[in-house]
């Protein structure tokens, strides 16, 4: 992942002050500004992988779509996506299917972060924003709620530290361009499935498809695990 423990970027946090609520809310614009891009690409990533969908299906429409979103868990979506494939793809092409699929999913983990996370400040990282997870950051509230006048001692503070992570502009730039990637690596995918099977314009496409980066890390990653 690419944020960063609180602890590993600041090992000294003594006379921090930091704040993980709405107070906190315009204080990091910049790095605000790269959140709000990542959570409004993510929409764009399903659309791609929706249309998929349709055509795998052979019914690119917005029924396709409906269908597509109305499944909200994205496991379903990616299962359904699968599913189809099995039954319309050759192995080469489910291969490049699965590994796209993963570089998704490992993507998504990073939006789901940044979209139920709870952001702040901490006075001794300027260039940073920090992070909770919900859960996390709801037990330390609920704490503070039945005992609003807590003691704290030190283990106490290092523990509440060791729930908060650090997101710094190059971190959030790796999540938005990896975003990116994954809704281009979509969108190739679909015109190279429309490409006429045995063509050179085809093969072309496939070979360009495998050369991505992205693309070539996860095939790699997938062939080693089946062929170990």
């Amino acid at each position: 992942m690419p944020r960063q423990p609180y602890l590993k970027v600041l090992p000294n946090p003594r006379g921090a002050r930091i704040e993980v609520s709405t107070k906190a809310i315009g204080e990091r614009p910049e790095l605000e500004t790269l959140i709000g891009n990542c959570l409004m690409t993510w929409p764009h990533v399903e659309a791609e992988m929706a249309l998929l969908l349709g055509q795998l299906i052979g019914a690119e429409n917005a029924a396709a779509v409906a269908v597509f979103q109305a499944l909200r868990q994205s496991r379903a979506q990616r299962d359904l996506i699968s599913e189809a494939a099995k039954a319309s793809l050759s192995e080469a092409d489910q291969e490049l299917l699965s590994a796209i699929l993963n570089l998704h999913k490992s993507v998504e983990t990073e939006r789901n972060s940044l979209t139920h996370g709870h952001f702040g400040t901490s006075t001794k990282i300027p260039d940073g924003i920090i992070w909770m997870a919900a859960a996390d950051y709801v037990t330390i509230r609920a704490n503070i709620t039945l005992d609003p006048t807590p003691t704290w001692n030190d283990a106490k503070h290092l523990k509440l530290l060791s729930a908060i992570s650090v997101y710094r502009t190059a971190d959030l730039t790796t999540i938005f361009e990896d975003m990116i990637e994954v809704a281009n690596s979509w969108y190739n995918l679909v015109i190279y499935l429309r490409s006429p099977t045995g063509g050179q314009i085809r093969a072309d496409r496939y070979r360009q498809l495998c050369d991505r980066p992205h693309i070539a890390r996860e095939l790699k990653i997938l062939r080693q695990k089946n062929n170990p």
